[in-house]
């Protein structure tokens, strides 16, 4: 039997190993909250025994003993045991002279799963992005995971891919499940062939003492190997002049200008479907004007545009009035849908 145990409501049972010349008659299991009973002469406890029914009540409080015949597996049921309880189950073998011989097991209550803790794959936790500038590497670490009872067994990690940054990506196990011990704290996955427009994303199981588990899930994990762009530093506040003199021997003020990396998208790119995306509106517009504030002579029509379905793709017509000083043209228009990461 195990350590810890996961359930309050019954208990397996399974034991080996008796032995007598007389050959062994009968086997008996009881449970209880306290282990007084063991070193004991287990006779006087079985069928035909001298102990009284309020002595046996004292030493086997949860369950009494019980006669299984000769089974070595058995399964008590009807408990209710208490959560965090130490508790210690006693089998006895009983042989045709009625001698008897008693082993007994300890074992700890926990229905409970372990606590969550918190995950991170850059240099903060609780942020929502994080970024690797590593194309063959990842680096996770973890805190907070426990168990007040039984403490933690295992964690299991595995590196997953998905197709986009959207909830509803399809993902793929890069890494599959690797199992570490309850010392570790952090893992490396190495030997990876990342790619810039696939977000990663590493997988947790934490599993406790008793068996019970919990998953967990680091946030989406991003390829970026650009450098950033370098930004200035001045004196004082006035970002245009930098400042000379201070007033202060205690402190100086500063600014800092920072523009972040100036290339690439600002969220990866996925596959926008022109016809299946119902997003798609139709652009009813009277006219346009060009930068300066003047008026373009284009009249937005739905009669200039349409969509091939075989394709997915769309068309735009630009043609012009022969009567009057306009263009007919058409558009479609949706919306960028960022708090997904893009489209």
């Amino acid at each position: 039997m195990e350590e810890f145990y996961a359930t309050d409501t019954y208990l397996d049972i399974q034991f080996e190993g008796f032995t007598s010349k007389l050959d062994i008659m009968m086997y008996y299991v009881s449970l209880s909250n306290n282990s007084d009973a063991n070193n004991t002469n287990c006779k006087p406890y079985i069928d035909g025994g001298k102990a009284t029914d309020e002595e046996k009540k004292q030493l086997f409080t949860e369950y009494d003993v019980s006669n299984i015949n000769k089974y070595t597996v058995t399964t008590i049921r009807a408990l209710n045991l208490t959560q965090g309880a130490t508790c210690y189950v006693y089998a006895m073998g009983a042989d045709k002279s009625g001698a008897c011989g008693m082993v007994m097991h300890e074992f700890i209550v926990d229905t409970t799963p372990p606590d969550m803790g918190r995950i991170k794959t850059g240099p903060y936790y609780d942020m929502a992005v994080t970024y690797t500038q590593s194309n063959t590497s990842v680096y996770v670490y973890w805190e907070g995971y426990g168990d007040d009872v039984s403490d933690i067994a295992t964690y299991e990690v595995s590196l997953w891919r998905n197709t986009s940054c959207s909830v509803d990506a399809e993902s793929e196990m890069v890494v599959s499940w690797i199992t570490l011990s309850n010392n570790y704290t952090d893992y490396s996955f190495i030997d990876l062939t990342l790619n810039k427009s696939e977000p990663l994303v590493v997988k947790f199981i934490i599993t406790n003492g008793a068996g019970l588990s919990i998953t967990d899930e680091s946030v989406p994990i991003l390829l970026d190997m650009t450098k950033p762009t370098p930004g200035k530093v001045v004196d004082g506040w006035e970002f245009k002049k930098d400042k000379v003199w201070f007033n202060s021997p205690n402190s100086v003020t500063g600014s800092i200008l920072h523009l972040g990396t100036p290339l690439g998208a600002a969220c990866l790119t996925r596959l926008v479907s022109i016809v299946n995306d119902s997003n798609w509106k139709v652009l009813q517009q009277i006219g346009f004007r060009d930068p300066k504030g003047e008026d373009w002579p284009i009249k937005m029509r739905t009669e200039n545009i349409g969509k091939e379905i075989l394709d997915d793709e769309l068309w735009i017509k630009l043609a012009r009035d022969t009567n009057k000083d306009v263009m007919y043209s058409g558009g479609y228009y949706r919306k960028a849908d960022y708090k997904r990461g893009g489209e």
